[in-house]
């Protein structure tokens, strides 16, 4: 299956068509490039997500998208992604039943 350009996720987000998408399976190298594509949202600030993506031990893997609002699911050492994440703000942070982390900023 094809993922979707970062340019569709920037212009989805933009106007405000797709509010609910998810884009799997990313390294961070391309979970930051699907973040800067959803831009500034509330609480969420792309930059200062990227850098707790980037902070993230080796092997994480990252779901980037909308659940209205930004939502990333981080799968890997959860406690370490928690606190990699601790400066963002996210409104919920929970454990999935899958093990992943799941993260929205509303």
């Amino acid at each position: 299956m094809k993922r979707k350009s970062t340019e569709w996720v920037r212009k989805a987000t933009l106007g405000s068509t797709i509010l609910k998408f998810k884009i799997e399976n990313l390294s961070k190298a391309e979970a930051c490039k699907y973040v800067q594509a959803v831009g500034d949202y509330n609480e969420f600030n792309p930059s200062k997500v990227c850098r707790a993506i980037s902070a993230s031990p080796a092997g994480t893997t990252f779901t980037v998208g909308r659940e209205y609002s930004p939502v990333i699911y981080a799968k890997g050492d959860v406690a370490a992604v928690k606190k990699a994440f601790a400066q963002t703000g996210p409104d919920e942070s929970d454990v999935q039943k899958n093990g992943a982390l799941r993260m929205w900023w509303g």
